[in-house]
């Protein structure tokens, strides 16, 4: 029994240093990837399309949990998330 058990960290170990071995290393710290990859404000602020399709999918799927003002007052959960 401890012979497999042993078998199976030396696999799993085996596995992970493939694993990292194989992933492509960068210089670059995920701060400063995250940074480039999203915009620091809403690039649909003022638009009232995007606005009016937003309340609309809000009411349709969100509203249960996270209340008709985002303040995690829901009708399905006594408190949901604060949005």
């Amino acid at each position: 029994m401890t012979q497999h058990l042993h078998f199976r960290w030396l696999l799993f170990f085996a596995a992970l240093l493939f694993i990292l071995a194989v992933l492509p290393a960068t210089n670059v710290p995920v701060t400063e990837a995250a940074v480039d990859i999203y915009p620091r404000s809403n690039p649909l602020s003022g638009d009232e399309i995007a606005i009016h399709e937003g309340a609309r999918l809000y009411f349709k799927w969100c509203v249960q949990c996270h209340g008709g003002k985002a303040d995690g007052k829901g009708v399905r959960f006594i408190v949901g998330a604060d949005l």
